[in-house]
């Protein structure tokens, strides 16, 4: 069984030509077509694999579950034994692993109801072809590597930068170490790198959100480097200091505004974790 589960197709007809790839990649020398157009009638089959003597067909349906009802009505449905009489029916789905639907075809096969064997492809076993098959998972699923590897490389740039503990720092509390403006400069320039090669940037919630992410992060970056200035004793640090007259009439607006900044940037971390899921 399939390591993977690839994400199911929405186009039905998109859906009949991944079934009908697999089997091609399944069997290289056999002849697996396509049945009629949309619109012609299809006598209850969409493919159709023509293996020396043997003829197979495939009722392709992109459901996402299947009942027994929907296999009577498929097997009710396919009229083309009679038109060219066939050893199997495989009935593919976008459909889990059922036992039920399993067990029933075997007792209508048993009972002679029909004259040819069933079988059921579910998902699972799609997802395994798909698997095995190179050149099919790079036709329908090759963006999916690289959307991955993309959020590999995000995941892997935050850890680099400790931006989840950057985000848990209040630097009018706690000061800044002088390295992480630098860092945070550094960081922007590999994300905006990543987002520039990201292959879905066209038309992807991931990407606004880690583009909105970059760009409060470098707004943060950004006050924080005219709020916080040196230690004056000299430290490693970057620190709030009041002012020389000890009214500090804007500390408590900018407080405010540095726990805005790290709310809004942790909230989007959590939405893009979401996404990557």
């Amino acid at each position: 069984m399939s390591y993977f589960i690839f994400p199911r197709l929405t186009d039905e007809k998109q859906f009949e030509h991944l079934v009908a790839d697999c089997y091609r990649a399944l069997y290289p020398g056999s002849q697996v077509d396509e049945y009629g157009r949309r619109g012609q009638k299809q006598h209850g089959i969409d493919i159709t694999v023509q293996m020396e003597s043997r003829l197979w067909c495939i009722q392709c349906k992109n459901y996402e579950t299947i009942s027994v009802s929907h296999i009577d009505e498929l097997l009710s449905k396919c009229t083309y034994y009679s038109i060219n009489p066939f050893s199997k029916l495989i009935i593919a789905t976008a459909s889990s692993n059922d036992t039920k639907i399993v067990d029933y075809l075997i007792k209508v096969r048993n009972a002679h109801s029909v004259p040819f064997d069933l079988e059921y492809l579910s998902w699972e076993r799609i997802c395994n072809l798909i698997e095995n098959n190179p050149a099919v998972y790079q036709k329908y699923y090759g963006s999916l590597q690289q959307v991955n590897a993309f959020k590999d490389k995000f995941l892997d740039i935050v850890k680099r930068y400790e931006i989840a503990t950057f985000l848990r720092i209040d630097p009018m509390i706690e000061g800044l170490n002088m390295n992480i403006p630098v860092a945070l400069d550094t960081c922007k320039i590999e994300l905006e790198i990543l987002l520039d090669n990201y292959i879905e940037r066209n038309n992807d919630v991931l990407y606004s959100k880690i583009s909105e992410f970059m760009d409060w992060l470098d707004s943060y970056n950004g006050n924080l480097s005219v709020t916080l200035f040196p230690h004056p004793n000299g430290y490693d640090k970057f620190i709030y200091l009041p002012p020389v007259n000890g009214v500090d009439k804007k500390r408590a607006e900018t407080e405010q505004m540095i726990l805005q900044f790290r709310e809004h940037l942790t909230k989007l971390m959590n939405e893009i974790a979401t996404y990557m899921e």
